[in-house]
């Protein structure tokens, strides 16, 4: 055994030296878990099964969608629902899930991608030749076996497995498809043809212990859920004496003797009948009878301690893992579970994105797909978000984003044009009419000189088009909003009470409401301006200072 030299030692009482029994604690690689044990785990043990299954359920609970995002098609929108309904026919969420549950089980997951592309399932996918995406199915570590890998030290795949050999397809009892063995196994598959989940992060040395597979996630957190379930099984033990009776029977070493242990068996015999019949115990004067509680003082606090082991060992919060309700004074468990679906959310983005990333390019590349073999340069992965407000947290919201937004208003910092397509497109307000609103904007920008910000008023959307004149634009596009109309009827008083000349007025409404100077003139053909004899009189002068 090889000792440490380079920490604290005391002669005297002995830490850091050979007295010191802390020196005999060494680490040491745990015994690989079977396959059967994992399956057995994974099956029986209701804390290790949800160890394993939360996190994908809760990844993929409220599904996923596909926003398309790239010039290359008019309508994205549409492109994007095309793939999301491609995917659900192909059960892209069930295979990925069970993928994902797999992976985190036995090391290793897989969802095989049914393609045809004219080549045989041992090549490589090639995108450029796919015609058709038929079917996905889930391969666990436990019907795949490595078959070769890629030997080119300059290839960033260096090491990694280059083929899966299909071992054991597992059918069910009573099918009249035989089961594929080993050893007559023909089945290759390539691995740019699988969605691969792996499990949790393994060294050279431990992978090649379990022939190069990654760990289990139970194969870590195995220790502490033993430990949890051992102590459980031990109070439940507790629970059946926590009451036991004690019976002190004068002269009992001497009954016990070959001529008094059948006077003792009736004697016992004898009380049992008591105690059912009568519910009452006869005893002699010499005789006695006691019960004597088993303390179960600090056992729950134990218990919880073994539950949050076993938590931290899973890196899951108690209240998602036991669904024990937080605990202590104005606990809410929010906390612990904001940091839950934070987890939740970097997982997912490390290990389900890329999956799906590589499925909607495969539903792209198809010939007859939603974008008939078009590889679109923009696309995201959208997930709705993992913590749903309460109907109450929601109106909170909104009244805050509106409150924020009247403000603004009153401030004139942004038009009531722009706060109404915020609300809109913030799904606030659905019932807005944003295309009304959208070319509202776009005229009080024009008027004012400005340019669009990121609400984005359409200049199509508001029925205007570019490559004509503003005097040639539409007349679906010549609505005018209530501001508007105010400050042209402000206009046409104040040339009819002769404040301002018609010149004037015919400019200001060609610059402000976006007319020709006919249109302008026309709008005020019928005003008559006001005589010099019913005009208000000119004030007195003022008197001069002598």
């Amino acid at each position: 055994m090889d000792w440490r030299s380079d920490s604290w030692e005391n002669a005297v009482t002995g830490l850091g030296t050979l007295r010191d029994k802390l020196q005999a604690h060494t680490p040491r690689m745990r015994n690989q878990l079977s396959d059967t044990a994992l399956e057995a785990l994974h099956t029986e043990d209701d804390i290790c099964a949800r160890i394993v299954e939360q996190l994908p359920a809760d990844a993929l609970r409220e599904g996923f969608s596909v926003a398309i995002k790239s010039d290359q098609v008019a309508d994205t929108t549409t492109v994007g629902k095309d793939i999301d309904k491609v995917l659900a026919g192909l059960g892209a969420e069930a295979a990925l899930r069970e993928a994902w549950v797999w992976g985190r089980l036995y090391g290793f997951g897989a969802v095989f991608l049914g393609v045809d592309d004219g080549r045989t399932p041992d090549d490589p996918l090639d995108l450029e030749a796919v015609v058709r995406l038929t079917h996905l199915t889930v391969f666990r570590r436990t019907q795949l076996q490595q078959n070769t890998y890629y030997g080119d030290l300059s290839a960033p795949n260096y090491g990694k497995v280059e083929t899966y050999r299909v071992t054991n397809l597992g059918v069910p009892h009573g099918s009249t498809a035989k089961p594929i063995s080993a050893a007559a196994s023909t089945l290759v598959i390539h691995e740019s043809r699988l969605l691969a989940f792996r499990g949790v992060l393994t060294s050279r040395y431990g992978a090649q212990a379990a022939c190069f597979w990654d760990d289990s996630i139970l194969q870590r957190v195995f220790q502490a859920v033993q430990a949890s379930s051992s102590s459980w099984m031990g109070a439940a033990h507790l629970m059946t004496d926590a009451s036991q009776g004690v019976l002190k029977i004068a002269n009992l070493m001497q009954l016990m003797t070959a001529a008094g242990e059948e006077k003792l068996r009736a004697r016992i015999k004898f009380l049992d009948i008591c105690r059912s019949v009568a519910r009452a115990i006869l005893l002699d004067e010499r005789e006695s009878f006691e019960r004597i509680a088993t303390p179960f003082s600090g056992i729950p606090e134990l218990l919880d301690r073994f539950m949050m082991r076993v938590a931290s060992a899973a890196q899951m919060p108690v209240t998602v893992l036991f669904g024990r309700s937080p605990a202590g004074m104005n606990a809410t468990g929010e906390s612990d579970i904001r940091t839950w679906y934070d987890q939740v959310a970097a997982e997912r983005g490390k290990r389900l994105t890329p999956a799906i990333d590589k499925l909607v390019r495969v539903v792209m590349a198809t010939d007859k797909g939603p974008t008939n073999g078009k590889q679109l340069d923009g696309f995201e992965v959208c997930y709705p978000p993992l913590w749903q407000p309460t109907a109450k947290e929601r109106a909170e919201t909104f009244k805050t984003t509106a409150d924020a937004l009247s403000t603004l208003v009153t401030s004139k910092i942004i038009l009531p044009e722009e706060a109404g397509i915020k609300l809109a497109k913030g799904g606030d307000f659905d019932e807005l009419d944003v295309e009304a609103r959208e070319a509202a904007l776009l005229y009080e920008l024009e008027r004012g000189e400005q340019e669009p910000d990121e609400l984005g008023a359409d200049p199509t959307a508001a029925g205007l088009d570019p490559q004509l004149p503003t005097g040639d634009q539409p007349a679906s596009a010549s609505a005018l909003n209530g501001a508007q109309v105010q400050s042209l009827i402000e206009v046409v008083r104040a040339v009819a009470s002769g404040e301002l000349p018609r010149e004037a007025a015919i400019a200001i409404i060609m610059r402000g409401f976006l007319v020709t100077p006919e249109d302008a003139a026309d709008l005020l053909s019928s005003v008559h301006v006001k005589s010099a004899s019913t005009a208000a009189p000119p004030p007195p002068p003022r008197p001069s200072a002598t």
